[in-house]
């Protein structure tokens, strides 16, 4: 999937939206907790820059009680 990538007013806070959508559709409460959103590039998500280890993320989220499944 490729995304649109836009810097926030919000420290190290960035907003991904599906390539080519207008940031209309995200809604306006998110968008006010975010502040100034600017465009910075649109990006394959795929690519291996971007990849997140989530063992991690998941063993966070099993230590505080959240039931982790994957696809």
């Amino acid at each position: 999937m490729c995304a649109d990538i836009y810097r926030t007013g919000a420290a190290n806070t960035f907003l991904l939206v599906p390539a080519g959508t207008s940031l209309n559709a995200v809604p306006k409460q998110v968008l006010d907790g975010l502040g100034h959103c600017v465009f910075l590039k649109s990006r394959e998500l795929d690519d291996p820059l971007l990849s997140v280890d989530t063992t991690g993320i998941n063993g966070e989220l099993v230590s505080q009680g959240f039931s982790v499944r994957t696809p």
